[in-house]
């Protein structure tokens, strides 16, 4: 197969560009050939996650950062000039690719893919909740005109998903939002690594991973923290990612006086490493699509205490087997479950031995497997 990927800038850390790297790499490393098409310059120079040699790379140069997430007339006119240049570029490229199947990561290309003539499969792929984006609006207090246009911007993409030959959602949560759509399909991410042993979980460290931004929630994780410094000492955070929220972070960590128990580490190479030693995963989102750090915290066999955000949460943990879901937001259920597991070793060993069980659900092979299978089911094979 020919299989052509359109996503932003793959060059960022993040879930979906991890995924992609997962996905691109497998098809590419089984003998596909294998297409990347971004529209903004990278980010970073060196991207942040690896890509097979075999993947050949587009860039379009649209720069839709350019003019992103402002309301001026000038920089909105320009938006629409780039959604044209984007359609015309994308239009030149896949005629002389001719794939067998293209997938949109849900950005901009969203909305006219379906209707490019090249002969190829479309699919669309969503790596967030359905509610996300709305649940962010009200959450941040967004004003009036800037949360209109931002939903308006996602449901206009969401009116679209029907056109395509399959569009895909991680969850099961999620798929049932969408109602019943006839191309509808659920494939999770795969977990990045494999551990052969499940960690020790003999140290009295919590970890967390991700982008310091405010979905993930950190700033409820050191809420919690707080509360559970009340209760129990001798036991460490560690905070592992970067991002736009890190001097706030700190400025909360200092006024809690969480200075000895907390630490913001940089995002690392070697994230297995880091999991393998602690013994407890903490996840504070506010909301998630499937949650990478989830099944990566799995596969290393941690237990996770997390709050049962919209969506994914729910998919992979069983709760009180596996780990423990509390109420998004509440602060002090989650704190409440991190002193169980910090008080009880023999529960984290039996939920961590749990945990690094149930993660074989979303090894690469099982996860790419079923991509294999929706793509020949589109091309009739």
């Amino acid at each position: 197969m020919k299989i052509v990927y359109c996503i932003l800038d793959c060059s960022q850390a993040g879930g979906t560009e991890r995924t992609l790297s997962v996905q691109a790499n497998y098809f590419a490393e089984s003998g596909h050939e294998v297409h990347i098409v971004t529209t903004e310059q990278p980010a970073n120079d060196v991207p942040a996650y690896a890509f097979s040699p075999k993947i050949r790379f587009h860039n379009l140069a649209i720069h839709y950062r350019d003019v992103d997430g402002s309301l001026s007339p000038s920089k909105l006119l320009g938006r629409v000039r780039r959604g044209r240049l984007h359609r015309a570029r994308l239009t030149r490229l896949l005629m002389e690719l001719r794939a067998d199947v293209v997938v949109t990561m849900f950005g901009h290309e969203m909305s006219f893919l379906y209707k490019i003539k090249d002969g190829s499969k479309k699919v669309a792929e969503f790596h967030f909740s359905r509610d996300s984006r709305d649940i962010e609006c009200r959450s941040r207090g967004y004003s009036w005109a800037k949360r209109q246009f931002s939903l308006f911007k996602e449901r206009r993409k969401r009116r679209f998903v029907r056109h395509y030959d399959a569009f895909v959602v991680l969850t099961h949560e999620d798929a049932a939002k969408w109602g019943a759509l006839p191309n509808l399909h659920v494939i999770p991410n795969a977990r990045t690594f494999t551990a052969d042993v499940p960690a020790p979980l003999d140290g009295n460290e919590v970890i967390a991973v991700g982008r310091y931004t405010y979905q993930k929630g950190f700033d409820l994780l050191l809420q919690a923290w707080a509360a559970v410094c009340r209760e129990a000492s001798g036991w460490t955070l560690r905070i592992v990612g970067d991002g736009e929220l890190r001097g706030e972070l700190q400025e909360m960590v200092a006024r809690l006086g969480l200075g000895d128990s907390v630490s913001l580490a940089r995002q690392s190479s070697d994230v297995q490493s880091l999991y393998r030693g602690a013994s407890i995963y903490a996840m504070s989102s506010r909301y998630e699509g499937l949650p990478m750090v989830l099944l990566e915290a799995q596969a290393a066999g941690l237990p996770v205490v997390s709050f049962a955000c919209q969506c994914g949460p729910s998919d992979v943990i069983t709760d009180g087997r596996d780990g423990f879901l509390v109420p998004p937001g509440d602060t002090d259920a989650l704190a409440g479950r991190l002193l169980v597991l910090m008080r009880d070793p023999a529960l984290r060993r039996r939920m961590g031995a749990a945990a690094y069980a149930s993660s074989a659900r979303f090894t690469v092979e099982e996860v790419m497997g079923r991509w294999e299978r929706l793509f020949h089911s589109l091309l009739g094979g």
